[in-house]
């Protein structure tokens, strides 16, 4: 989970959730929830979008290399 905060943090998200193993990131600008969603969707990661962002809830088998797929898709 703290690669993937970090990675948000990175890219300016803010964090709508406590710390914890489920996160809802918030993008800088809040209109991208739908494109982000899309981009997510396409690279087949599963998420939820929850009150103003996007829920992820990684987990201990999560590799490193899904948690960049996940930025990479955002990025993107």
């Amino acid at each position: 989970t703290k690669y993937l905060r970090d990675g948000f943090a990175n890219l300016d998200y803010k964090f709508y959730s406590p710390e914890g193993a489920i996160l809802t990131v918030v993008p800088p600008d809040k209109t991208q929830i739908d494109e982000i969603a899309s981009k997510l969707k396409k690279a087949s990661v599963s998420f939820a979008k929850r009150g103003p962002g996007i829920r992820l809830s990684p987990h201990a088998f999560n590799t490193d290399r899904e948690i960049a797929q996940v930025l990479n898709a955002v990025r993107g």
